[in-house]
């Protein structure tokens, strides 16, 4: 649930910054899914329910600014489809890495239910 509630999140505030720059259109809805599936991989990482350590964070935000380098790269391009494109992924991408850090600060059903046993 908290998966799917996060990816959801991400895809509606990545879709409403695109529509608040004023690039929102057809170019706009691919790097919302993409943005959204990025989404979905760190959050379903965070909520696995293991205890989180510091390698874990440090993977996670070092994958993120991996990523995020990449499609800064992107946001530099010529062709205006493909700067929207990596600028909305840089930004799903931080926010995605943001709530999954923060949904690591929140034990999960399923880490309560296995300290119980």
């Amino acid at each position: 649930m908290r998966i799917a509630i996060g990816t959801v999140a991400i895809g509606l505030a990545v879709d409403g910054l695109a529509s608040i720059t004023g690039e929102r259109g057809v170019g706009t809805a691919p790097a919302v899914l993409l943005g959204m599936g990025f989404a979905a991989d760190y959050l379903a990482h965070a909520s696995s329910g293991h205890k989180v350590t510091f390698s874990d964070n440090f993977a996670r935000w070092g994958a993120a600014l991996t990523s995020v380098s990449v499609f800064l790269m992107l946001s530099f391009a010529d062709f205006p489809p493909a700067k929207q494109t990596g600028v909305l992924l840089s930004i799903s991408i931080i926010l995605s890495v943001i709530l999954a850090t923060s949904l690591t600060l929140v034990p999960s059903e399923m880490a309560k239910h296995d300290s119980e046993e």
